[in-house]
């Protein structure tokens, strides 16, 4: 399901960077959105938003979802263009920002489709968003870092008797 909140943060640094409509192609920032990892190999696979709170998820119909992500699931195939039915969902504004790991083909297909817009590189709004955590994730950060230390306290005893690191991961 959408993170609203974070959500709320990427249109906030978009108004703030004066970029009103984005594509997320990177799987980890889709995943940091929706929830939902969706490896979709060479195929296309993004997340427009634009200023006006629109979220819709263009993905390949071998990925079928069968849970809501909060956002509207625009749906391709191998025989069309992927790149076209997404130039049909972008807005009329002048600007898009652009993650920074969409392949070429993909991004010089739309620039072909939609030459009169002005790209730029979109990726610092979501890596700006990221580097600062939620309460969420800084609840999932604390788990980990204890789950870590009992791990490492554990080992303790072990690593006093010389052993390897391959006879560790036996134990």
């Amino acid at each position: 399901m959408l993170n609203k909140s974070r959500f709320d943060r990427i249109l906030k640094e978009m108004d703030n960077k004066n970029i009103p409509q984005l594509l997320i192609t990177d799987a980890y920032a889709i995943y940091y959105l929706t929830g939902k990892m969706i490896d979709s190999g060479e195929r296309m696979l993004v997340l427009y938003i634009n200023k006006d709170r629109v979220a819709k998820l263009v993905i390949n119909e071998l990925f079928p979802q069968e849970e809501d992500l909060g956002v509207e699931l625009v749906w391709y195939n191998d025989v069309n263009d992927g790149v076209e039915i997404l130039s049909k969902h972008i807005a009329k504004y002048e600007t898009i920002g652009v993650d920074k790991v969409w392949q070429s083909g993909f991004l010089l297909r739309l620039q072909e489709l939609l030459p009169e817009k002005n790209y730029k590189n979109g990726s610092m709004i979501v890596d700006k968003v990221r580097r600062i955590k939620d309460k969420e994730e800084q609840e999932l950060m604390r788990q980990s870092s204890a789950l870590n230390d009992k791990v490492m306290l554990d080992l303790i005893p072990w690593v006093s008797k010389g052993l390897m690191n391959l006879n560790l991961a036996k134990k």
